[in-house]
């Protein structure tokens, strides 16, 4: 009898303990999510993104990105303006230029890494540039314009900011792939597209790779090549071909091994080594430049298919 009574006086005062607590967890349940009430500006600022912030200052985007909203951001950190070349860092003293390349960093409305979908064109607070997404390794790895996405989803009271690791200054700006082809580095890709007759699909909406040569890459062919490919409209097609790449593959996208299938139906190898990105041993000169369809790498060597210029051969 006696320890039925101390059971039962233990359980009372159990149950005396446990009832204000339980109370205090309900209450703290229906308490509401606190959301950071600093507005983007205020939070680029705190991620350390003074670069970017000093530059909104002085294009009066500032402004912008303190209103009410939403918008989704696109942060570089101060190390993604480090990386930039010289030459770079001078036109951003250029405050039209400054203000067009943050502009492209921002979207109108908000857009959680979730919602996200592969080649998903965002529409920019710049009118003639628009930021393509895409995901790689399962959506394991997410781009913007190329860039690569190292932290996602930082509320701010007014949108949401994603981290990334350049600055996107490879914009858009000469459209769709066939009008870059027309910058003056490509005459022989760009005589050679006309003449293969792939405008339509180098201008088209379809997202595409696109592996460049430039001009002194086609100059390191042997004469006698230059000789059987001009006016060979079958070979410069199918030459062309096998520069090209269905989908859209920013280096974020390629890894070692990873092997990329041309329209000529070649393998075209990648490699990685030190970070340094070659495609079938040839460097690419300038990676990443961003298309309205798709995306453009200039490399340095012309991808010839097997057999093509072979004597005999019809190509």
């Amino acid at each position: 009898m006696f320890l039925l009574k101390l059971s039962l006086l233990f359980v009372k005062i159990l149950s005396c303990i446990l009832t204000p607590l339980e109370l205090i967890g309900a209450e703290y349940n229906r308490l509401p999510i606190q959301r950071d009430t600093r507005d983007i500006v205020a939070m680029a600022q705190a991620l350390g993104a003074t670069k970017f912030v000093s530059y909104l200052t002085t294009t009066g985007l500032n402004t912008t990105l303190t209103g009410q909203g939403p918008f989704t951001v696109f942060l570089p950190l101060n190390d993604a303006f480090e990386k930039l070349s010289d030459d770079m860092k001078d036109n951003f003293k250029d405050t039209d230029f400054a203000r067009s390349i943050l502009k492209y960093h921002i979207a109108p409305g908000r857009y959680d890494i979730i919602e996200f979908q592969d080649e998903e064109i965002l529409r920019s607070l710049d009118q003639d540039l628009s930021i393509r997404i895409n995901l790689y390794e399962g959506g394991e790895a997410v781009t913007a314009s190329g860039s690569l996405v190292s932290r996602s989803d930082i509320n701010a009271k007014n949108g949401v900011l994603h981290v990334i690791d350049r600055v996107m200054v490879m914009t858009p700006e000469f459209g769709s792939v066939a009008g870059l082809l027309g910058f003056p580095i490509f005459r022989y890709m760009y005589y050679g597209m006309i003449d293969g007759n792939l405008t339509g699909l180098l201008s088209g909406s379809e997202p595409i790779t696109v592996f460049a040569p430039n001009d002194a890459a086609f100059q390191k062919l042997p004469p006698d090549q230059f000789k059987k490919l001009y006016k060979n409209s079958t070979a410069i097609r199918r030459l062309v071909k096998n520069h090209i790449v269905r989908g859209t593959f920013f280096t974020a996208g390629m890894y070692t091994g990873g092997p990329l299938t041309t329209l000529d139906g070649q393998t075209l190898q990648v490699k990685i080594v030190d970070g340094n990105i070659t495609v079938d041993d040839a460097p690419l000169l300038i990676p990443d430049w961003t298309c309205t369809n798709g995306v453009t790498h200039v490399t340095g060597d012309v991808f010839m298919p097997p057999g093509l210029l072979e004597s005999g051969q019809t190509p």
